[in-house]
């Protein structure tokens, strides 16, 4: 990309997200949740810390206004947010449908679904992350797809593992954004906060643990689930739709503090994919 090239592109992201804040600043929510009888429940489940909490609201309500309505969307806020005065734009969405609990152990990213899992235990669950806006068509996506293929994990965004001579790639190397596989595979590595269903009881307990997740995997939650998965026997597959991430919230004191900076850019996945195949007994080249 040439230097004009990007000089525009960087004026074209700011101008839109400038336009996506007044949009979702005053976009009126009615019916954020399902009221009719079906016989299937869903919740978005997600959580945040402070530095994001004063745009939090924009995120949450594009998960309000999906053409899929969810039955619950929690939001989980750990022990480091204590004492924390929540944004009225924030608490304001109670009021429309949002769920806000406090005062779990903060287990970073694992919040936005281990809680869930075990608060909702009969409920489908969708996870997403705070800094992101998400389409209208996020749930629904996911519940098309899930139908398609029950027994595979569907997700928004996906990346195709590598390996070569019996070696897992790092993770840099693998395909990002993959969409040239269309079906279940075990070799795809869904990127959870971009949007994934989970169907009830789908993990194995033991990666429902806080202490082994905060132990062995505490800032990767994505490489946590991706084992887990394995040792359930469960394939991901991609929805099919919108390949890259979902559009970011873009304020810089929240992406100093976003966890792939140090996960992507820093190379920890490798560092917390080696411990896991040790920990666990899995090659994740076996998949590839």
């Amino acid at each position: 990309m040439s230097f004009i090239s990007h000089v525009l592109y960087a004026v074209f992201v700011r101008v839109k997200y400038r336009v996506q804040f007044v949009y979702f600043s005053l976009l009126p929510v009615r019916s954020a949740l399902n009221h009719t009888k079906r016989d299937f429940s869903i919740t978005v489940s997600l959580t945040s810390f402070q530095a994001r909490l004063s745009t939090l609201h924009l995120c949450i309500k594009s998960l309000m206004v999906q053409s899929l309505k969810p039955d619950r969307i929690v939001l989980y806020l750990g022990t480091d947010c204590d004492g924390v005065t929540l944004p009225a734009a924030l608490l304001a969405l109670e009021k429309r449908g949002l769920t806000i609990k406090r005062g779990y152990p903060n287990l970073r990213p694992h919040k936005k679904y281990m809680f869930a899992m075990k608060e909702y235990p009969q409920d489908y669950i969708v996870t997403v992350d705070d800094d992101l806006l998400y389409s209208r068509g996020m749930i629904a996506d996911l519940w098309r797809t899930h139908l398609q293929y029950p027994a595979a994990l569907p997700a928004r965004r996906v990346h195709l593992m590598k390996a070569a001579e019996g070696r897992l790639l790092a993770y840099n190397d693998w395909e990002r954004e993959c969409g040239s596989v269309r079906t279940p595979s075990f070799a795809l590595f869904s990127t959870n906060g971009a949007g994934s269903l989970f169907a009830p009881h789908c993990l194995p307990p033991q990666f429902l643990d806080p202490a082994s997740a905060a132990e062995l995997c505490l800032n990767a939650d994505d490489v946590w689930i991706k084992f887990a998965l394995i040792k359930a026997g469960i394939p991901v597959v991609w929805t099919g739709r919108h390949r890259g991430m979902p559009d970011e919230i873009r304020i810089k004191a929240e992406r100093k503090q976003a966890l792939m900076d140090s996960n992507v850019t820093d190379n920890a996945n490798d560092t917390y994919i080696a411990g896991l195949e040790k920990h666990f007994g899995i090659s994740l080249a076996d998949y590839c």
